[in-house]
């Protein structure tokens, strides 16, 4: 990856920044990377990621229509970055809003349905190219 332009978040330890990929038989590799964007959001990196500015490590949630679409293709499609969660957090259980119960029960239903959650072969986050 050395070799190549990525595209990365601000580090506060210099100008590399460290990716670690989980990988096939549960490999773990760990890469310095660097390049001559960065961005503080996902979706700063996902645009400049179509521009052609490099690759990114990116969420398949935010990436896989790009990546279906072609605009985007996956590098190193063996490796990933771990599964990511999503949480609910509210006060207690006990007396729990109506509301919030069922805006619980949408959201996950919504989540599902997108396949944001279902992310099946790909992995939580894929490297991405132009």
């Amino acid at each position: 990856m050395s070799a190549h332009h990525c595209i990365t978040s601000p580090s506060h330890g210099g100008p590399r920044t460290t990716w670690r990929l989980g990988g096939v038989d549960n490999q773990a590799a760990t890469i310095e990377v660097d390049g001559p964007f960065q961005a503080n959001t996902s979706s700063a990196q996902l645009e400049a990621a179509l521009a052609g500015l490099g690759i990114a490590l990116l969420p398949v949630a935010l990436s896989a229509a790009h990546i279906d679409a072609g605009r985007l293709k996956e590098v190193l499609p063996a490796y990933t970055s771990g599964a990511i969660g999503v949480h609910f957090v509210y006060h207690s259980r006990r007396q729990l809003p109506r509301a919030v119960s069922a805006f619980i029960e949408f959201a996950a239903n919504t989540i599902k349905e997108l396949g944001l959650m279902d992310i099946g072969q790909r992995g939580a986050s894929s490297m991405l190219e132009r």
